[in-house]
């Protein structure tokens, strides 16, 4: 498998998590794991600094809403362990899902440094590796 299959699949699963996790938060990663995915989909097509140019704003968009992951699982981190002083028992029967909720947006966090790492080679290289059953029927 290549590498922009891997960073395909990646986003692919990064917008079905993020299904799950917009159940209790206002998740932007849906919206940018289907623009990822429909941009190293079409990746394909491109040639030389097209790719480069692809795969560079894949990078950046990725790297910025990692940042924004990060800054939002450490602030709702906190404001969820903090003890209410109304509502207590409904406050309580939310706690499953908000673990729920921290523990897939972490594992987003996760896939999308993992696409960064994938995507970089991409960048650097300009093109996109083709599956060897591909190339030797040319």
């Amino acid at each position: 498998m290549n590498g922009a299959k891997i960073v395909e699949n990646i986003f692919f699963t990064v917008t079905c998590i993020s299904v799950f996790t917009c159940v209790i938060r206002s998740d932007y990663n849906f919206a940018m794991g289907l623009l990822s995915y429909y941009m190293i989909k079409n990746i394909g097509s491109k040639q030389g600094s097209d790719i480069s140019k692809v795969s560079r704003t894949l990078i950046l968009l990725t790297a910025m809403t990692i940042v924004m992951d990060v800054l939002w699982i450490i602030v709702m981190r906190e404001v969820w362990d903090g003890k209410p002083l109304k509502n207590a028992n409904a406050w309580k029967a939310f706690e499953n899902i908000r673990s729920i909720t921290l523990f897939l947006s972490f594992v987003n966090l996760v896939l999308k440094a993992i696409s960064i790492v994938f995507l970089i080679p991409i960048m650097r290289g300009g093109r996109v590796m083709q599956p060897m059953a591909a190339a030797s029927h040319m």
